[in-house]
């Protein structure tokens, strides 16, 4: 049986999704270091010249925030800063935003870049919904797009028409269907 990394090299829609994704942590990473590095240069100045205090702990400091920053964010609003640049949002799997502790559960591994590595190809390597890394399936929760904004050309199927997706959570469905079989939406 094919894993999810076999089906992100062929599915161009999947392939965009993840794309998007990236492009939206990115962003949010950058804010995040500039917001750690003010605050960082803030309560090292006493101590300018105590070198492994700001190598030791400028990666925490950012590691914390981030879980913070991400949990607020997309429990209050559903998205972050970059996910709603990259027109992105988090829900849970019936539509709603994620509480708290879903919010968490899906960023914890957000606390050091080995473990959200870890945590995508534990995700991509199963499968399961390839929308979805592997912290995700524990909260119970998706990112799905609102708005396309990078968009890699659609893929043919396997009959030369156009591949017909799901557009709130990306599945691919037949042509004739009117309604998506995993969340329901209307096409």
């Amino acid at each position: 049986m094919a894993s999810n990394l076999d089906r992100i090299g062929n599915d161009r829609k999947l392939q965009t999704h993840w794309l998007n994704r990236i492009m939206a942590l990115l962003i949010d990473s950058v804010l995040l270091g500039i917001i750690v590095g003010i605050i960082a240069a803030i309560v090292t100045l006493p101590a300018l010249f105590d070198v492994p205090m700001i190598l030791l702990g400028a990666p925490l400091m950012f590691g914390i925030l981030s879980i913070f920053y991400f949990v607020f964010m997309e429990s209050a609003y559903g998205a972050t800063i970059g996910k709603r640049i990259m027109g992105l949002k988090v829900v849970t799997l019936d539509g709603r935003n994620p509480n708290v502790e879903k919010a968490f559960i899906r960023n914890v591994s957000k606390i050091h870049w080995a473990l959200l590595l870890i945590d995508l190809l534990i995700g991509l390597g199963t499968k399961g919904d390839p929308n979805q890394k592997f912290s995700d399936r524990i909260a119970g929760t998706t990112v799905v797009s609102e708005r396309i904004v990078f968009q890699i050309p659609e893929s043919k199927s396997a009959t030369g028409h156009e591949a017909k997706f799901c557009p709130r959570c990306g599945l691919q469905l037949s042509r004739e269907a009117s309604y998506c079989t995993r969340c329901g939406t209307k096409q």
